[in-house]
């Protein structure tokens, strides 16, 4: 069997692709940081002669390296983005075309080159060590390089929460009213947390005085939940849940109206401004609570 090694690799892509249990890390580390570059360069170079062997091992782990950014850029400019599943899916698609290019060009080369077992190492004593070292620091920099590219990063999960007029434009907010007046505002929210989320937000009407909270009346609340979208921030943004609020805001003023995602049993018309509900509003001014706001400015 001639084409062992291409096979060898395929096997190694598809066993991949499976999530064998035992094996799974050391072939994905095997699959993204080594086979695409060695099947590039068995299809760029097929003759014997085009390369040396220690030339095909060093060129295929900094061949992964420009493959597995180049594929990860192209899944960013998706909407499904960077995940385990998409990067196994394109690393898995590359290096099934990469073996057919590369089995057809041994085919048309008068003079393939076939890997051999034995590898003959003419470096001697302190030049072999240092090769060694050298090879295997590259081999180290390379992996730990493609897999912390590949790998969706945990700290970027968050939610968004967002205010939409009624017509669900982020201009021409209505700002000034007059007491009782009705008020429609559109209020959205996605989740790109880690998993399913239960939003419970709550409509606080908060009147500040240099920074201090001098009111704070409790409006209501509405509740939802919604399943994770990922982290992707590339391609073309989409909304999840949207829902309208209808508001009358019973007293003059000026005050800041917001929408924060917080727990807690409040009674409308109570002022909470001396209470531990103060902290919702604190934390959501420091970006501590997850919340936006309107300042409106109320006529009696």
């Amino acid at each position: 069997m001639k084409n062992w090694d291409i096979y060898l690799a395929m096997l190694l892509t598809i066993l991949s692709a499976l999530q064998m249990p035992s094996l799974s890390p050391l072939l994905g580390l095997t699959v993204s940081t080594f086979i695409p570059g060695y099947l590039t360069i068995l299809a760029l170079f097929p003759d014997e002669k085009s390369l040396k062997v220690g030339e095909r091992i060093a060129l295929s782990f900094g061949i992964s390296l420009v493959v597995l950014t180049i594929l990860g850029l192209l899944l960013n400019s998706t909407a499904e983005g960077v995940t385990p599943l998409t990067s196994k899916l394109i690393i898995t698609f590359y290096n099934v075309v990469m073996a057919f290019l590369a089995i057809l060009r041994r085919k048309q080369s008068p003079l393939p080159w076939y890997p051999k077992i034995k590898i003959r190492l003419e470096e001697k004593g302190f030049d072999r060590a240092l090769t060694f070292i050298l090879l295997v620091s590259l081999v180290v920099a390379l992996v730990v390089v493609g897999v912390s590219y590949l790998l969706p990063r945990p700290w970027t999960t968050f939610t968004e929460l967002y205010i939409l007029n009624s017509n669900g434009s982020s201009e021409y907010y209505p700002l000034n009213l007059t007491v009782n007046e009705s008020l429609t505002l559109r209020i959205g929210i996605v989740n790109h947390e880690s998993s399913r989320r239960i939003y419970n937000v709550q409509i606080w009407l908060a009147n500040l005085s240099r920074g201090e909270i001098k009111k704070l009346y409790y409006l209501g609340s509405f509740k939802v939940s919604l399943p994770s979208k990922g982290s992707n921030l590339m391609g073309n943004w989409r909304g999840e849940y949207e829902t309208n609020v209808t508001l009358m805001i019973p007293y003059s003023g000026r005050w800041q109206l917001w929408f924060v995602v917080a727990n807690g049993t409040y009674t409308k018309g109570q002022n909470y401004a001396n209470t531990s509900a103060r902290k919702i509003i604190e934390g959501a001014i420091e970006g501590r609570v997850i919340g936006v706001k309107l300042n409106l400015d109320v006529m009696g």
